[in-house]
């Protein structure tokens, strides 16, 4: 779970929240980051509210903190964080058609997402991402579609995205050449289509 260590520290109910008045400068709330640690009397504090601050007043500002245990439930470690995906790009033509994406990450950590061609998140039945295990994303193409999206492969301090195209299947059209009748008795005839076809792709 990518936020185990946050939401355990978060939620600690060893924590506790304190409701204090905090004179705040401009410049203080301007490069203020909810992700900040305040120490008072070596009592380490993460802001939870910041009430009606006035940038015009000199006034003290009314501010939720809560007590933090462990300040490591706030970090990730972005050195030993790594992702590494193969292949970088997929093609699934026809109308069917399935292939792994191989995934490498740090404590076996990571999600995924369908992306368009834009990079904007989509939900479509045009094929379907399975997690068959810790190292392996499954792509299956679920008909004949022309395909032009992205998977996006991610962690908490990486993200990869992978490719995946793929052109409709060819077509068979029969149409006829040439139409001959033959006549016999003045009751009879029959009529004889002669065929052909062509092969193309639909795109």
């Amino acid at each position: 779970m990518f936020w185990k260590m946050y939401i355990d520290e978060r939620y600690n109910i060893q924590n506790k929240q304190i409701t204090c008045y905090l004179k705040l400068l401009p410049k203080d709330f301007i490069n203020f980051e909810y992700n900040n640690f305040i120490k008072i009397n070596d009592v380490i504090y993460i802001v939870n509210k910041i009430y009606d601050y006035d940038v015009t007043s000199s006034q003290s500002t009314k501010v939720d903190l809560v007590t933090v245990s462990s300040i490591s439930g706030y970090y990730v470690d972005y050195f030993s964080d790594y992702l590494n995906v193969s292949p970088e790009s997929i093609v699934l033509d026809g109308s069917t058609g399935t292939q792994d994406i191989t995934v490498s990450a740090y404590n076996n950590e990571w999600n995924y997402e369908l992306l368009d061609g834009e990079g904007n998140h989509i939900i479509t039945t045009d094929i379907t991402l399975t997690k068959v295990n810790n190292n392996t994303l499954r792509v299956t193409k679920n008909g004949d579609y022309s395909l032009n999206y992205l998977v996006r492969i991610f962690t908490i301090a990486h993200s990869k995205t992978v490719g995946v195209t793929g052109a409709r299947g060819p077509y068979f059209i029969w149409y006829p050449t040439s139409l001959i009748t033959r006549k016999g008795y003045s009751d009879e005839f029959d009529i004889r289509v002669e065929t052909n076809y062509k092969t193309f792709d639909l795109i």
